[in-house]
């Protein structure tokens, strides 16, 4: 399948000069990609990651009942726009990472665990990073709200990477978007751990 038949959706508070040039960056980057489906979520800018975790569960109970490609502002693309869509799956990642969540403290824990599933695929168990998610099942987007819901000030990636364990979630071997250096200020550790195929 072709990730330009996906709708896609973006955050991105778009409130002060940074993240003008990231909406910019955004809508350059996926009109180029061809998607034809396309949502600027205009997040808050106040508290973050607060402010992540509630744009999250928002957009999810807006599309509860369709699929859709979650993206940040931070992300590049790889060039890969082609990928095993899985009926039976709950979600998708089409941007990974090297760090795994711990199961109950809000920390890193270490390389992330993954399964073999196919020749293209992997399966996920406690994967960071939730820079590029298609999101698939209502019974998993209702997972991720609750759990979101229950931990609202804790980082979205962290909790989500608990949720994993309980279902089909997927991530492509050869993925599609990675957290560029150009938007994080953090010597290149955000593009290190996220971009790489499995």
């Amino acid at each position: 399948m072709k990730i330009q038949d996906l709708k896609v959706i973006y955050i991105c508070p778009d409130h002060n000069e940074k993240y003008k040039k990231r909406k910019q960056h955004m809508d350059s980057l996926l009109k180029n990609i061809g998607f034809k489906d396309i949502i600027h979520f205009k997040s808050s800018s106040i508290n973050y990651p607060y402010c992540l975790t509630v744009a999250t569960i928002e957009i999810l109970k807006k599309y509860i009942n369709e699929p859709f490609l979650l993206l940040e502002d931070d992300v590049e693309f790889t060039g890969i726009d082609t990928f095993d869509y899985i009926q039976d799956a709950d979600a998708i990642y089409f941007g990974i990472s090297k760090s795994g969540g711990h199961p109950k403290e809000n920390i890193h824990r270490g390389n992330s665990i993954v399964f073999p599933y196919s020749s293209n695929q992997i399966k996920v168990h406690n994967m960071l990073s939730t820079h590029a998610i298609l999101y698939i099942s209502r019974r998993y987007k209702s997972a991720v709200i609750q759990r979101l819901q229950e931990n609202m000030r804790t980082y979205n990636d962290i909790i989500i990477s608990r949720v994993q364990p309980h279902f089909k979630v997927l991530a492509n071997k050869y993925p599609s978007f990675y957290q560029s250096t150009r938007f994080n200020d953090d010597g290149g550790w955000v593009e290190n751990q996220t971009k790489f195929n499995l």
